[in-house]
């Protein structure tokens, strides 16, 4: 017998997410669902991959725009990331989807959520590579006021 999310939802409506079982039947697929991760890792995986980009993106969108247009571009960003937001769950909940592939997979087949699949890998190995670029730059300034090679790798 299958086991739909929301089963296990209203079996576990006590309260506390440690209780909930590991393994859970995807309501659209035979294979188990395996849950490795708690609420709380949950959320600082996200939080971290937001302030990531953030701590990148926000300052240098400010410094173009200026503060007046900041203050009202910014909100109108968020309006729009919560908005996408509540579409993309309201979705997965009229698909029956678990994770975001899935949900593409149903909605626009499966040749779009390799499509998106490949275009995720291109985005989070551009972010690998600028993440490098950025530790390499700090650790050649921190070398540098440490007295260690001037320039870093690229010098000589």
């Amino acid at each position: 017998m299958e086991t739909g999310l929301n089963d296990v939802f209203a079996e576990n409506d006590e309260g506390d997410d440690d209780e909930a079982p590991l393994v859970v039947a995807s309501p659209t697929n035979t294979a188990p669902v395996i849950r490795d991760a708690s609420f709380l890792v949950s959320t600082f995986n996200l939080a971290n991959c937001a302030v990531g980009a953030g701590v990148l993106s926000v300052p240098y969108a400010v410094s173009e725009l200026g503060v007046v247009l900041a203050l009202v571009v910014l909100p109108a960003v968020a309006a729009v990331v919560v908005f996408t937001l509540h579409v993309l769950i309201d979705a997965a909940d009229v698909y029956g989807a678990v994770s975001y592939q899935e949900l593409v997979s149903k909605a626009l087949g499966p040749g779009v959520a390799h499509f998106v699949s490949f275009t995720l890998i291109l985005y989070i190995a551009g972010s690998c590579v600028a993440y490098s670029i950025i530790v390499a730059d700090a650790f050649a300034s921190v070398a540098a006021v440490a007295g260690g090679p001037r320039g870093g790798p690229r010098a000589g």
